[in-house]
């Protein structure tokens, strides 16, 4: 549950604003649209920002360096969950191969816990890496539109954000090949509606 409950706050759309993307993330997230149909427009976080009328330049360069610091502290907490939980299915695998008698269902069901975490996971870098580019759209746009010193520093975050998404892609692909199993094939009982909220398996 921590570990979806921290991944939620990556796959919502930096701009909350725009109700229609945050519900079209939803959707995704659960599954109901395909996730190949779903390509996040990097406009759309500084259309946002021009609409919320900023009186002055400074201000938009602020919120944007805001977002990207924001963002930067929700790596950390969300990596140390994922090796917890890694680490928890590696011994899961681990325990079902030394188990005398396992069930198709308890089989099925670690399985289908794993592969809920995988999706989970390669969720949050995917939307991380839509952030950054979003990101960097937005202060390319007003540093056209507003030229101003600021965009240095804006450029520094965001560049300290880039890096700790590309060492957080970069660690969990070594945690996904570090003993762990491959993901079930298509048309297993893993295929299914991913649900953050809900229990993974039923008991």
């Amino acid at each position: 549950m921590e570990l979806r409950a921290r991944a939620y706050y990556l796959f919502m759309p930096s701009h909350r604003v725009r109700f229609f993307a945050r519900h079209r993330a939803e959707l995704v997230r659960a599954r109901v649209w395909p996730d190949e149909k779903y390509q996040v427009d990097p406009t759309r976080y500084y259309d946002a920002l021009r609409a919320q009328g900023f009186i002055s330049s400074a201000a938009r360069y602020n919120a944007i360096e805001q977002s990207v610091r924001a963002d930067l502290g929700l790596i950390e907490p969300f990596m140390v969950e994922v090796e917890r939980v890694y680490a928890d299915d590696r011994r899961r695998m681990e325990a079902l191969a030394r188990a005398s008698v396992a069930s198709p269902d308890v089989s099925d069901s670690a399985e289908a816990r794993i592969y809920e975490n995988r999706r989970v996971v390669d969720w949050a870098i995917v939307a991380m890496q839509w952030r950054v580019e979003a990101y960097s759209y937005a202060l390319e746009a007003t540093s056209i539109e507003t030229p101003s010193i600021r965009a240095v520093d804006v450029e520094m975050a965001l560049k300290r954000l880039a890096a700790a998404v590309d060492i957080m892609t970069a660690s969990v692909d070594r945690l996904e090949g570090d003993g762990m199993p491959p993901a079930p094939s298509e048309g297993s009982s893993a295929d299914r509606p991913l649900d953050l909220i809900g229990p993974v398996y039923k008991r």
